[in-house]
């Protein structure tokens, strides 16, 4: 069932001195985002900031919570590089928003949340570690770097 879920993989260039990890080994970040949630945009953008420092993929999960957060959630499947500007940015509905591919891709997201039993955002899931609402740097490395470990 994971081949099938939506992912928004932001992309970025590691370090120099880093080894280059291949995709498959690298530890997933799913970080589940309601566009009204200025803590969402926060948590965001400190994991981008995060992969600086540390290898790993950030998979932003869409968990709506108003009809204007469901078409930015639309939208960011369709434009996953603009994430971090949605939080702030109004969007209208496009003819890809409105596909029945990218409608599927929303509601495989939501079932994706159900069965984490995410209910507040952001959330943060870092291997077998739930982190509900924002949470310091030094507690998601913590996470980041104990899910390498084991990897």
């Amino acid at each position: 069932m994971l081949s099938l879920l939506l992912v928004l993989n932001l992309q970025f260039t590691p370090p120099k001195d880093l080894p280059m990890t291949p995709v498959e080994h690298r530890t997933q970040v799913d970080v589940f985002v309601d566009f009204k949630c200025t803590y969402c945009k926060t948590a965001l953008e400190e994991l981008q900031n995060m992969q600086k420092d540390y290898l790993f993929d950030i998979n932003v999960r869409h968990l709506p919570l108003s009809d204007d957060s469901r078409t930015k959630s639309l939208y960011a499947i369709c434009n996953p590089d603009q994430a971090i500007e949605l939080f702030d940015k109004d969007v209208d509905h496009t003819e890809c928003t409105l596909s029945e591919d990218t409608l599927k891709k929303l509601q495989i997201d939501t079932v994706y949340t159900d069965s984490n039993l995410v209910d507040k955002t952001p959330t943060i899931i870092i291997g077998k570690n739930k982190i509900e609402g924002l949470a310091p740097r030094e507690n998601l490395a913590r996470f980041l770097i104990k899910k390498q470990n084991s990897n």
